[in-house]
C-alpha cells in the first residue's frame, strides 16, 4: 500500500501560514477556459463530475464550478479545505481532506480528473503514480485527465547542459533542506524559509506509465500564460486499449516501446 507523501507536512504548514498558493480567481478562470477549449477539441462533451487533486485555495476549483455539476476537491491541508468551501460556486464543491493518494470517489464516476501546479511538489514518485492509478479508477470510460507537470522546454527550463545541471543541484538542495526542516515543522516550528519540493519530470517516463495504467491517447500540450506551461491530456478508453507494444511482448517476449 502506498504511504502518504513526506511532503504533506510542508503543505499543511504552508496552509497554516497561507503561503504557496494563489487566490487569484480570475487567473483560474482564464486557465480553465484554455484547458476546456482543448478538451472540446478532443471531443469532451460531458461536464458532470470533476475530481481535482490539490485544490489549494480554490483558484481553479471556482472556475470548474461554472461548468461542472459537482466538483470533488481534494487537499492535504485543513486550511485549504476551509478556503475552497468559501469560493464562488461552493454549493457544487465537495471538499475532501486527504492524507494518502486515495481518491474518495466511486469507480467509473468522474468525467474529468484534473491537477495543476501540484504533482511537482510531491516528494515521492510512487505517490504521483498512485494518483495516476486512482484517477484511472474513478474516471468513467471516455473520461479525461488534465495534469500540469513541468518538463524541460517549459516553465523557463531550457535544455542546455548548464541549465539542467543547475536544476538538478537545486532539486537536490531542496530535498536535503526539507529532510532537516520537516521534523521542525512537525513539532510546530513556523519560522523557516519558504521551501518545497520541486521536480522536473521526464515526459517519456510519464507517458509510458500512463499507457501501462490504461490511458490512451496521451498527449502533452504547451500553453502560453505568464510563460510556457506544460499539461498532459489523456483519456480512459471506452474499451480496453490494445497497444502494439503489448502485442509484440505477448508474441516475442520482448518489450517494445
Amino acid at each position: 500500500m502506498t504511504r502518504a507523501s513526506a511532503s504533506n507536512i510542508e503543505w499543511r504548514t504552508l496552509g497554516e501560514l497561507d503561503l504557496g498558493v494563489s487566490h487569484d480567481l480570475a487567473h483560474g478562470i482564464a486557465e480553465w477556459r484554455d484547458l476546456k477549449e482543448i478538451l472540446r477539441q478532443y471531443g469532451a462533451t460531458r461536464f458532470g463530475t470533476c475530481v481535482e487533486v490539490g485544490c489549494g485555495a480554490g483558484r481553479l476549483t471556482s472556475a470548474l464550478a461554472q461548468d461542472f455539476q459537482e466538483i470533488d476537491a481534494l487537499d492535504v491541508s485543513p486550511q485549504r479545505i476551509a478556503q475552497v468551501s468559501g469560493v464562488p460556486g461552493a454549493a457544487r464543491i465537495h471538499p475532501f481532506l486527504i492524507d494518502k493518494p486515495l481518491i474518495p470517489v466511486a469507480d467509473n464516476s468522474a468525467d474529468l480528473c484534473i491537477s495543476t501546479h501540484v504533482l511537482q511538489h510531491v516528494s515521492d514518485i510512487k505517490v504521483v503514480r498512485a494518483y495516476f492509478r486512482e484517477m484511472f479508477r474513478v474516471l468513467r470510460p471516455g473520461g479525461y485527465i488534465v495534469v500540469h507537470v513541468p518538463v524541460i522546454g517549459a516553465h523557463g527550463f531550457s535544455g542546455t547542459l548548464s541549465r539542467v545541471a543547475v536544476l538538478c543541484l537545486k532539486e537536490i538542495a531542496r530535498h536535503f533542506a526539507l529532510l532537516f526542516l520537516r521534523p521542525l515543522m512537525a513539532i510546530g516550528v513556523r519560522s523557516f524559509p519558504y521551501i518545497s519540493e520541486y521536480h522536473i519530470f521526464e515526459y517519456g517516463e510519464i507517458h509510458e506509465y500512463l499507457k501501462r495504467v490504461g490511458f490512451w491517447p496521451i498527449e502533452m500540450r504547451f500553453l502560453s500564460r505568464e510563460g510556457i506551461h506544460s499539461y498532459i491530456f489523456a483519456r480512459k478508453p471506452e474499451f480496453p486499449a490494445i497497444h502494439l507494444s503489448s502485442i509484440l511482448y505477448s508474441t516475442t517476449g520482448d518489450v517494445s516501446c
